[in-house]
């Protein structure tokens, strides 16, 4: 009687070349993530919101850093620029129009 184990006939071995075929996607992969991750977008940069900036330093000039003095437009733009924290937004820029330069 011959003893043959089941084990190794049940066992499905995987093919070499598609060992091959997913290191090399594995490769390819990685060098586009450090492609992406590392080289600078090309093209120009946004100019810096120069207008929003404008308008909410005009405004803390106007109430003197105190939010509740302003139109309710006024105060749902500045909310709308400054995503919210209008209140702080106009406390801050109000504190660096008071404060005198240090040059």
């Amino acid at each position: 009687m011959s003893v043959h184990s089941s084990k190794a006939d049940s066992q499905k071995q995987v093919p070499p070349f598609v060992i091959a075929i997913a290191v090399a996607l594995l490769v390819v992969f990685i060098a586009w993530r450090g492609w992406a991750t590392f080289t600078m977008p090309q093209g120009k940069l946004p100019p810096p919101p120069t207008q929003d900036i404008n308008f909410l330093m005009q405004k803390a000039r106007e109430c003197q850093g105190d939010f509740s003095k302003l139109s309710p437009a006024d105060q749902a733009k500045v909310q709308q620029i400054s995503h919210g924290f209008g209140p702080a937004a106009i406390a801050s820029d109000w504190r660096k129009e008071s404060q005198p330069s240090q040059h």
